[in-house]
This record gives structure tokens, C-alpha cells and sequence, in this order.
């Protein structure tokens, strides 16, 4: 724990971890091919939470939706409408059916 607080070798395994880290550091086309995997992993890592929150506030809206078919307040073929689905699948998807 103390390596990694302080980046100084205490004794034989750090050490060996020092000295392949720097190896790597100074290695341009291992140091490039890390950036990009680093890269590569955050940017999977951003659309997985854009497609997460937008598959969210989709069954947001359909239960809004279908709550507001069951209250009386839109029809079937309107709240369909808004969902831009067809009236059955807006039974099937909502619960409806």
C-alpha cells in the first residue's frame, strides 16, 4: 500500500513493479498501444451510460404513458402515437395486453 501512496519501492515485488513500469514508460509503441486500449475503454464505458439513460427515460415516458391511458386522460391510439409505436405494441410493451 505504501508503493502506491508513494511511487518508492519498498522491497522486492515493487521494485520489480517500478522497474517494468518504467520499461513501459519509456517503451513509445507499448505506451501508445496502452493510451488507446485506456481510450478505447472510456469511451465504451460513455455510451454504455448514454444508452442506459436513454433506454431509461424511454420506460420513463411508456409508463407515463400507459398511466395516463389507464387514468382515462389519453386513448390507447394517442398515448401509441406519442410513444411512436403501433396501438399494439403500445399494449404490449406498457402491460396492456
Amino acid at each position: 500500500m505504501e508503493y502506491i501512496n508513494t511511487n518508492i519501492p519498498t522491497d522486492e515485488l515493487t521494485s520489480d513493479l517500478n522497474k517494468r513500469l518504467q520499461e513501459v514508460r519509456h517503451d513509445d509503441m507499448l505506451y501508445s498501444t496502452y493510451v488507446h486500449q485506456q481510450q478505447d475503454r472510456l469511451m465504451a464505458e460513455k455510451k454504455a451510460r448514454a444508452e442506459g439513460r436513454a433506454e431509461g427515460r424511454a420506460e420513463g415516458v411508456l409508463k407515463t404513458l400507459v398511466q395516463l391511458v389507464k387514468d382515462g386522460i389519453l386513448t390507447l391510439s394517442d398515448a401509441a402515437k406519442r410513444a411512436d409505436m403501433t396501438p399494439e405494441d403500445f399494449k404490449l410493451k406498457g402491460g396492456l395486453a
